[in-house]
């Protein structure tokens, strides 16, 4: 294998996918370019953070629903100026998390039938996936 630590830092700043490493006290050292489009933190904004320091949101099943309201909760309380008024927002989120054996088309088929299970339910919720 190549011993060339510029190589490897080309590679991981173009691939798609946001790629990020820690030391051992949790500190970021490294953010490539696709973790920059997808968070919108510039590398020189994270690194020597603590990954706890509310710049990336790890989700898991546990904490998904938490997420979920979240948003839903900040779309809700969202105003739109317009002219003389403003406009509310709401949102229906159909939650759920990847699962090995997903292709996208399932794991976005499922969010989609969850989200529509939201809207028949009344609209401004969040539906888990409890599978």
């Amino acid at each position: 294998m190549v011993d060339n630590p510029s190589l490897y830092r080309e590679v991981l700043d173009n691939i798609y996918d946001g790629v990020y490493f820690l030391d051992r006290q949790r500190k970021i050292f490294f953010w490539n370019k696709g973790a920059e489009r997808i968070t919108g933190y510039q590398a020189a904004d994270v690194m020597g953070r603590s990954c706890a320091d509310d710049i990336l949101c790890h989700v898991d099943t546990a904490h998904l629903g938490v997420v979920a309201e979240r948003v839903r909760a900040l779309i809700a309380e969202t105003r739109i100026p317009l002219e003389d008024d403003y406009l509310s927002v709401s949102v229906s989120i159909g939650a759920t998390l990847a699962r090995p054996d997903d292709s996208p088309e399932a794991l976005l088929n499922r969010a989609d039938q969850l989200m529509y299970q939201c809207k028949m339910e009344g609209r401004n919720r969040v539906c888990l996936d409890n599978g």
